[in-house]
């Protein structure tokens, strides 16, 4: 039940007479604790959530400069935290609150912003930006049953070297994102998204201008994964293999009142989308502009 608010000029006599719009007053959580701006010294995570919270939340708050590039692990309340995971936030069946926080500037193996182990978070009016992770998840990883709520995020110019340059959902894992946008993002497979055995729900997101280097431009689905797209714009994405759009493997995502438009397979096939393994997408009211490749 610990609540955390940042962002004041400390004249305030009220929470509700806080300005968060203003820079100055940033409330900045930082993992740059040795030589400034030498990630070799920095702390592996900046916050890390275990166990039952309660009413636990953060808000207000810059979360930056976490580098998990360690090889064991610690115990915290009894639970593992990987060190080479959740340069930012690492979550371990735990589903703290985060509100108007920004994620920027950590590294990672994996989970370069946040990492989710089995946790379900709430995140709102969140920014994960500008994050990297040396093979999974440039902003976000949801593995193991974990399915946390975004509402008002933008999860913007991440980097991933393997799978999901912004956020991968992995074993069972099905976030809510709603409002959200996903762009300017890059991995090898999975530029925007990555979902291997996974199911989320996409409402009034835009995915857009983001790269895979291999296949999957904006979203890669893989392992019977179902994801559903509810008033979604998939624009402006590009892989330099297939799906230039969306990549599904042995995947039947469904598409409703959706654009597929503007992206690009630049040197293999499916401009729109690529199925592959008796993929099956559903498409309703759906645009597709660009090829289809089954």
């Amino acid at each position: 039940n610990v609540q955390l608010y940042g962002g004041f000029a400390g004249t305030e006599t009220t929470l509700t007479a806080r300005d968060l719009s203003i820079t100055t007053n940033t409330s900045i959580l930082s993992g740059d604790i040795g030589t400034l701006n030498d990630i070799s010294d920095n702390t592996y995570h900046v916050v890390i959530s275990s166990g039952g919270l309660g009413s636990a939340l953060l808000n207000g708050f810059k979360v930056t400069a976490g580098n998990a590039s360690g090889s064991s692990s610690i115990q915290v309340n009894n639970s593992i935290i990987y060190i080479s995971s959740g340069g930012g936030i690492y979550n371990n069946n735990s589903s703290p609150s985060l509100t108007n926080v920004t994620i920027t500037r950590n590294t990672a193996s994996n989970g370069g912003g946040i990492y989710n182990w089995s946790s379900s978070p709430s995140l709102t009016n969140v920014a994960i930006t500008g994050n990297t992770a040396a093979s999974f998840g440039g902003g976000i990883i949801n593995q193991f049953n974990s399915s946390p709520s975004l509402t008002n995020v933008a999860i913007t110019g991440n980097t991933a070297a393997s799978f999901g340059g912004g956020i991968i959902n992995q074993f069972n894992s099905s976030p809510s994102l709603t409002n959200v946008a996903i762009t300017e993002n890059t991995a090898s497979n999975g530029g925007g998204i990555y979902n291997n055995t996974s199911s989320p729900s996409f409402t009034d997101v835009a995915i857009t201008d983001n790269t895979a280097n291999n296949d999957g431009g904006g979203i890669y689905n893989y392992d019977n994964s179902s994801p559903s797209f509810t008033n979604v714009a998939i624009t402006g994405n590009t892989a330099v293999y297939n799906g230039g759009g969306i990549y599904n493997w042995s995947s039947s995502p469904s598409f409703t009142n959706v654009a597929i438009t503007e992206n690009t397979a630049s040197g293999g096939d499916g401009g729109g989308i690529y199925n592959y393994d008796n993929s099956s997408p559903s498409l309703t009211n759906t645009t597709v502009v660009g090829a289809i490749y089954n």
